[in-house]
């Protein structure tokens, strides 16, 4: 028996010591690192292989003895005598098997925790909200939101604020080997440092995915991530930021988030539901023969139910749509998108004015609308100075207006209608509005800048 044992102990020490060896080799077959934490759950990783190898080549080297010196040989059936018990190797046994235990909580355990939550003061705040079946991105610090991409800048801590709109969902990059549930009702937190720059295109682990089973189209509930340096990062947030004061293009990033593109065209093809283009203005027929015009209330009645009426031709796909976009959206992400689907129709465009401020002018994409709701872009293209873009409602020719004591146009005098105040250099703002038929001024009130002409005429046909 003491042969056997040595015998054992040595093919468990011969095992162990090239399984040691080839362990490195291994270490080359886990997925891209590219966060500070996903180092941490690596290492954590290898301590738990090194620790965990002599325990299994230890099984093996038993196994494989006893199958080896202690087979039945020829026709010999009976059982092998049996081996009692050994305190002295069953004490042991639990001795160093529950002294790796302790060791691996406290190391790579707690220490790897400890880790993980060390620094709470994040760079960058993410907000993720989740819902059946995409990821809704914003970043509330630059004014950023409606977006189907994570981008971070790189060796900058980031906090993703994560939460649900409907069920439960997981939030899960596996380049950054950390994840985090998204749970209806309650926001939960993750902080990650990324520390390489990479994107999805070059390698897939740099993704959003769910892992949460929510419902059919859990498995493309995905979205691509980019880490990138901070200059190219605070680029990408300047472009972004300006996309929020544009509200066809912010309308058209939420569309795509929304997965609203994957079902609606833009190009007239019908993909699973009706096509976009030209959809704004025209009359839509439905299946119980009944039409109406696809006007402003049609379209936030059908993004927020789609189902009271069907159209006709899609009785089929009745159910397709998610009814839930009035809790997953907001009123203003919803109103952008109806923005973009006003522009893919040449009734719909007639309704969107863009107003470029310079210094000093106001200049209007359109110098008439007809009577209805119209939407005003404004862009403030002056390098320093603030401006604002009052709209008033009167007969007078600019120079015209009555002035206060400050020079400045009277307001209190003059039938204001609406207004965006204080525009920064570079920045912008959107404006729907009631019209009636009339004769309108665009004006700037700012301080000396009616008095340099920053006032236009814009007329409301009936």
């Amino acid at each position: 028996m003491r042969r056997d044992v040595i015998n054992t102990a040595i093919l468990w020490f011969v095992l162990t010591f090239i399984a040691e060896l080839l362990l490195p080799g291994l270490y080359g077959l886990f997925p891209l690192a590219a966060a500070q934490e996903a180092i941490v759950s690596d290492d954590s990783f290898h301590v738990l292989l090194a620790l965990g190898t002599p325990v299994f080549t230890f099984v093996i080297a038993v196994l494989a003895y006893s199958l080896y010196r202690f087979r039945a040989k020829d026709d010999v059936l009976e059982n092998g005598a049996p081996i009692r018990n050994n305190d002295w190797f069953a004490g042991a046994w639990l001795a160093i098997t529950g002294g790796l235990c302790v060791v691996v909580i406290i190391y790579p355990g707690l220490t790897g925790l400890a880790e993980f939550q060390s620094n709470h003061n994040p760079d960058v705040v993410v907000k993720v909200v989740g819902r059946q079946w995409a990821w809704d991105i914003s970043y509330p610090a630059y004014n950023i939101s409606g977006l189907s991409e994570v981008v971070l800048p790189v060796d900058k801590r980031v906090k993703f604020e994560i939460t649900s709109a409907d069920v439960l969902h997981s939030f899960w990059i596996p380049a950054f080997r950390n994840k985090m549930d998204a749970v209806p009702g309650t926001t939960t937190t993750m902080y990650i440092t990324p520390n390489k720059v990479v994107s999805f295109a070059q390698d897939f682990n740099m993704r959003v995915q769910c892992t949460e089973i929510c419902g059919t189209g859990h498995a493309a509930m995905s979205v691509p991530v980019r880490v990138l340096s901070q200059a190219d990062f605070d680029a990408w947030a300047g472009e972004q930021s300006d996309l929020a004061d544009d509200p066809i293009a912010r309308g058209a990033a939420i569309s795509k988030s929304a997965g609203c593109t994957a079902c609606h065209s833009i190009d007239g093809k019908v993909v699973i539901g009706p096509s976009w283009l030209d959809l704004y203005g025209n009359k839509v027929e439905f299946e119980d023969g009944t039409s109406q015009v696809a006007d402003e209330n049609y379209l936030k009645q059908y993004i927020t139910n789609p189902d009271f009426k069907i159209v006709k031709g899609f009785a089929d796909k009745k159910g397709t749509m998610p009814p839930n976009f009035a809790k997953t959206l907001t009123p203003d992400q919803i109103n952008s998108v109806i923005i973009y689907i006003k522009s893919l129709s040449q009734k719909g465009k007639a309704d969107i004015v863009s107003v470029r401020l310079t210094d000093f002018s106001i200049l209007p994409s359109a110098k008439s609308a007809p009577a209805g709701e119209i939407t005003f872009r404004v862009k403030n293209e002056a390098k320093e100075q603030i401006h604002e873009m009052l709209i008033i409602k009167t007969d007078l020719p600019g120079e015209k207006l009555p002035l206060n004591e400050q020079g400045v146009v009277d307001e209190t005098k003059l039938d204001k209608v609406n207004g965006i105040e204080d525009i920064d250099a570079g920045k912008g703002g959107v404006l729907t509005v009631e019209l009636p038929a009339g004769r309108y001024l665009l004006l700037c009130n700012k301080a000396g800048h009616h008095k340099l002409g920053m006032y236009t005429e814009f007329t409301v046909t009936p």
